[in-house]
């Protein structure tokens, strides 16, 4: 059965960036989980007005997301962004198939 986590991202005005990976991390997540098979699709849409963007990712299953989770390349990226989100005053909720998750408790969960 798959398995999906969405991220939304508010940002307090349109002048603050919101976190994106290096090109580097963007290419091996690609190469390493996409394009293997393991993460089916990721998506990312910012709302109309421009303060809140929503990123999905859907796994395979739930093992492979873990897997994912574990990867160090990964825990950089998102360690990088946790840092960066509170650094710029962005906020995040996230869901794990559905169900609301406090980023740090559903991160440390998966890893």
């Amino acid at each position: 059965m798959t398995t999906s986590i969405k991220r939304i991202s508010t940002r307090p005005d349109t002048s603050i960036p919101f976190y994106a990976r290096s090109p580097e991390t963007i290419a091996y997540m690609k190469a390493t989980y996409s394009d293997t098979g393991q993460r089916l699709s990721f998506t990312t849409a910012v709302s109309a007005d421009g303060l809140s963007e929503t990123a999905e990712a859907i796994w395979v299953d739930f093992a492979h997301l873990q897997m994912t989770i574990g990867d160090p390349i990964v825990q950089t990226a998102l360690a990088e962004m946790l840092e960066y989100d509170s650094a710029n005053g962005i906020t995040m909720i996230q869901y794990l198939d559905g169900v609301l998750a406090r980023r740090q408790d559903l991160i440390k969960a998966l890893i």
